[in-house]
């Protein structure tokens, strides 16, 4: 699939990312060869970057630079440090990495489980974004006052509640669905299985686009 995937780079989470040494730079790269992707990356062009993620145990989400082309590009992978998942823009492989035993969700992490979830999936109809605050949507820029003021009273903060009957984390948040302005139920189950149960309408004039990151681009 690569090529065929193009997410925002930094929109959503601001990583603490942690640059490897050359030596365990490597030995990713060598961890990762079994997958097509892997042959984009030499250990001469490339670099190693790693984050934790508050909802996964013993896991890590890991990103591989290769800065050879123009624009560098990156691929992200899932890994303890010896079994790497590629992120590919599909549901099934969160879940994959879920059924690991390595999902650890609760109150305080579940929100960054959602936008995590909504970065790296790829709606085939569709491209959401999940908004905890204002700032988060990176159109801002491009907003005028007038409109930066609508978008603020229009914006609805989250709500985090749990269904003991159904087992799962019912959370209400303010979603960018293709520009649209909308209020949104996602449904949680405790490993990690995702729905968005309704959505309504927040805004009637369109958000502006979010803006790319520069000089990054990440398949």
């Amino acid at each position: 699939m690569v090529g065929s995937l193009l997410f925002r780079v930094a929109y959503y989470i601001m990583y603490e990312w942690k640059t490897l040494e050359p030596a365990k730079a490597k030995e990713i790269i060598a961890a990762v060869k079994s997958s097509a992707e892997a042959g984009l990356f030499s250990e001469d062009s490339s670099e190693c970057r790693t984050a934790a993620l508050s909802f996964y145990r013993n896991n890590q989400i890991y990103r591989l630079t290769n800065y050879q082309t123009l624009p560098p590009f990156s691929l992200d992978y899932i890994g303890d440090g010896l079994r790497f998942h590629y992120l590919d823009g599909s549901a099934q492989t969160i879940y994959t990495i879920n059924d690991t035993g390595a999902l650890n969700l609760n109150h305080d992490n579940i929100l960054d489980y959602i936008r995590f979830y909504f970065q790296y999936v790829q709606a085939e109809d569709s491209e959401i974004r999940a908004l905890l605050t204002p700032h988060d949507h990176q159109g801002l820029n491009s907003m005028n006052k007038e409109h930066f003021e609508e978008f603020g009273r229009h914006f609805r903060a989250p709500n985090i509640d749990y269904d003991h009957e159904q087992h799962l984390y019912v959370v209400k948040l303010t979603l960018d669905n293709e520009g649209a302005l909308v209020y949104g139920t996602i449904n949680v189950t405790p490993a990690g299985r995702l729905t968005i149960a309704d959505q309504h309408l927040l805004m009637q004039e369109a958000l502006p686009p979010a803006l790319s990151s520069q000089g990054e681009t990440t398949l």
